[in-house]
């Protein structure tokens, strides 16, 4: 798959959720920031962590991408 594909397929699913008027953010849905510590450290013990290609042996990557959702 080439990069204009990828683009053209990211923008269809932000069209999607558009249209179906779907929470993009996590602070449409209610999430308090206050949780994102909380959240990290048990993203860092889950299983699934182990399969990631960037792997971490810290919070802050986790946190980071948090806060990008938010």
């Amino acid at each position: 798959m080439n990069i204009a594909k990828a683009a053209a397929s990211i923008d269809a699913v932000k069209a999607l959720q558009v249209e179906l008027g779907v929470p993009t953010r996590l602070r449409e849905v209610g999430l308090s920031k206050e949780l994102f510590p909380a959240i990290a450290r048990h993203v860092m013990g889950d299983r699934s962590l182990y399969f990631n290609p960037s792997r971490t042996d810290t919070v802050e990557p986790v946190l980071a991408i948090l806060e990008e959702a938010w």
